[in-house]
């Protein structure tokens, strides 16, 4: 009896901390709703259009509940001051976002990085889906967030040209005229331009991928710090997760810790420098798969060329000998004649070049080893040639 008076409380506190829970985030979609609401009607906006927006919102917005469900000044009052201890400041940053954001190369192109660092940007980081196809962003808005990514494949876009790539919009080009009025109030004749956008179906028109971004890389930096609109449009080539960072929130982690503000900016020059080299081989359509095959591929090549030259000339003996080897044996094993003939002689030499070329092969994987330090195992090694991949961006 009692211990099920026990249980029938413990489910009955899940069950009101579920509907609590459940509520607080449907009261930020509400509150999100009710603020789409007033925007519409101050705006004339017409129904069908008001609808699409609180749909959006309503999908969007249980992501965005989580931001809420804390203060972030005290949340930063609480990280930056003396209730926290160190040690546990040191294992904070390993967990947030599952360790993703220590791994992102925003962090890791500043050295020694303290551990109040992520903390805090993880305060301001809010979590956001992207469906493939969505534009992220267009060239020529007003950059207001960097994005990390978390997962899923990311992309600038242009126009292609045997000249080299073009930076676009994904947006025809259609002249709205507006009447306005002159300073004095009274009607003018005078009409002005502005572009309004709308859906790019002409296949002539269409923008395809030159620099990727996938997961642990991050974009849309490069304007904040220049100061400067989108240089170029960003658009999800695959289905991904990313975290947006606010351009007030990025100043304020900047104000913070002033010494790794040059760092970005330093790493944003060189980002920037790949970006237009990538617009430049931009001379004909292609897709984000074959993109990524040619990148990888440039990649290895560009690796082949860094190789120590004593680990190319171990890597060209080992191919020559190898086929060499291989041609004598199959030579061999042409002219060799029937064992059914009795020809014991011819068997005898085959099994000995057999044996040669495995001593010759031992040998060759012992250079190997010896070139890399490798510690000589005992047994059959396998001839493997060793390449020790590095980090290089492309």
């Amino acid at each position: 009896m009692l211990v099920g008076a026990v249980v029938h409380s413990i489910i009955i506190s899940e069950v009101i901390g579920i509907v609590t829970s459940t509520d607080e985030v449907q009261r930020v979609i509400d509150k999100q709703l009710a603020l789409i609401d007033a925007y519409t009607a101050h705006a004339h906006m017409d129904a069908d259009t008001a609808k699409e927006i609180k749909s959006v919102i309503t999908w969007r917005a249980k992501n965005w509940a989580t931001s809420y469900g804390f203060d972030k000044t005290e949340m930063k009052d609480l990280l930056t001051g003396k209730y926290m201890p160190r040690w546990l400041l040191s294992k904070m940053p390993k967990s947030i976002f599952n360790g993703a954001l220590l791994r992102n190369n925003f962090l890791r192109c500043v050295t020694d990085v303290p551990a109040r660092l992520p903390c805090l940007l993880a305060v301001h980081l809010i979590t956001c889906d992207f469906q493939a196809g969505e534009v992220v962003y267009q060239m020529g808005d007003y950059p207001f967030n960097i994005f990390l990514v978390l997962s899923g494949t990311f992309a600038f876009v242009g126009r292609p040209s045997p000249a080299g790539g073009q930076d676009a919009m994904e947006v025809d080009e259609i002249k709205l005229h507006v009447a306005h009025t002159n300073s004095l109030g009274e009607a003018a004749a005078a009409v002005s331009s502005m572009l309004i956008t709308e859906t790019n179906n002409n296949k002539s028109d269409r923008l395809y991928p030159y620099r990727l971004f996938s997961c642990q890389s991050y974009f849309g930096e490069t304007e904040m710090l220049m100061g400067k609109p989108r240089l170029s449009t960003a658009r999800c080539e695959r289905k991904g997760v990313g975290l947006t960072l606010h351009k007030s929130d990025f100043l304020d982690i900047k104000e913070m810790f002033p010494q790794f503000g040059s760092l970005w900016a330093s790493a944003m020059r060189r980002r920037e420098r790949f970006r237009k080299l990538a617009r430049a081989c931009l001379t004909k359509p292609t897709t984000c798969k074959v993109l990524s095959v040619t990148r990888i591929q440039e990649f290895w090549r560009y690796r082949g060329q860094k190789l120590p030259s004593e680990q190319r000339r171990a890597s060209s003996r080992f191919t020559e000998v190898a086929v060499a080897n291989h041609q004598r044996l199959r030579r061999s094993s042409i002219e060799a004649p029937s064992a059914t003939r009795g020809d014991a002689d011819s068997i005898s030499s085959l099994r000995g070049e057999i044996e040669s070329l495995r001593m010759e092969i031992r040998q060759l994987v012992k250079e190997q080893r010896k070139f890399h330090g490798v510690p000589d195992q005992g047994g059959t090694a396998s001839a493997t040639l060793v390449v020790r991949p590095g980090e290089h961006e492309i």
